[in-house]
């Protein structure tokens, strides 16, 4: 987050594997047209928070940090071909 408002709980997709990636969604409607900053984080079993930005600290063997997603929200809906997702 970053607007002051919290953060919100998305819905886990797919079965829960150990140290996997899971898919997740969360349907959003923006106020009004313009840029938005989206982020996502983790919490695991244990109550630990993905960290915002990299540890310099930790050997890693993936990206585990909060990784942003700029969008911008246009007055007409586009319509696409194909259905995608960020």
């Amino acid at each position: 987050t970053g607007d002051g408002r919290g953060w919100r709980e998305g819905r886990l997709l797919e079965t829960e594997s150990p140290y996997a990636w899971r898919l997740w969604e969360y349907m959003w409607t923006p106020e009004k047209v313009g840029r938005y900053t989206l982020r996502c984080r983790a919490i695991d079993a244990e109550g630990c928070v993905q960290p915002d930005l990299p540890r310099s600290d930790c050997e890693s063997y993936a990206a585990n940090w909060i990784v942003p997603v700029e969008v911008t929200v246009v007055p007409e809906p586009q319509t696409y071909e194909e259905e995608f997702v960020i």
